[in-house]
């Protein structure tokens, strides 16, 4: 877990929070609708591909297993 910019994320394998079993490799948590929602989700991994999170000033450095990410 991590706080960046005043939102809670989450890295790592969470198609258990998400319905119909899709995952992202990094979610956040949207007080809003008490509810998680995919910021970004890797490519060429294996499952979970995130393995840390690291809020720099504004910036989010993502540690893991991959070789590009959709933001």
């Amino acid at each position: 877990l991590a706080d960046w910019n005043g939102d809670l994320l989450a890295a790592g394998e969470t198609t258990s929070v998400f319905p119909g079993g899709t995952g992202a490799d990094i979610a956040r948590w949207n007080p809003a609708n008490s509810a998680w929602e995919v910021l970004a989700t890797a490519f060429n991994t294996t499952s979970p591909a995130v393995y840390a999170l690291r809020p720099v000033g504004s910036r989010l450095l993502v540690g893991g297993s991959f070789s590009s990410i959709d933001t």
